[in-house]
């Protein structure tokens, strides 16, 4: 990341673009940037994001959900479920997959839950699952880049 800040100090005479993907203000590479640059050099356009995109392919609302990413942290998923109805999660390829969130979800007495995971949101390859907890903790599939919403 050091490169890109390197770069564009190299080039502030050009106007630079930086396309990233996902939300600009969830877990973002604009962080980073306005770490290096001021409000008044930036434009951010936004775009529509993942979890947005994924509550309504499921038709649910999403104001009442737990919302967050999970990429290589701990995350108590059984603790969020009893607090909230719905949870909304950016997900990993490793410690998070969809069938290990299912798997400590399982272990814990949410084995009826809903599962919906959205794979490949927004490409021609898109495919959104409903499974209950009890059928994704033994799914054989690896997912490709996905996001998961669980409800209660």
């Amino acid at each position: 990341m050091s490169k890109v800040i390197e770069f564009i100090n190299e080039n502030r005479d050009k106007k630079i673009s930086l396309v990233v993907s996902g939300d600009t203000g969830f877990y973002s590479f604009l962080a980073f940037i306005k770490k290096h640059f001021c409000d008044n050099e930036l434009e951010v356009v936004a775009g529509i994001s993942s979890l947005q995109y994924m509550f309504a392919k499921i038709s649910e609302f999403w104001n009442d959900a737990y919302i967050s990413s999970v990429h290589g942290k701990n995350f108590d998923y059984v603790s969020k479920l009893r607090e909230y109805e719905k949870i909304g999660l950016l997900t990993d390829f490793s410690k998070n997959t969809p069938q290990n969130i299912a798997k400590k979800l399982f272990e814990n007495g949410f084995e009826n839950a809903k599962i919906f995971v959205g794979e490949n949101l927004s490409y021609e390859n898109e495919k959104i699952y409903e499974f209950r907890v009890s059928k994704l903790k033994d799914y054989e599939k690896k997912f490709g880049m996905n996001v998961v919403i669980i409800k209660r």
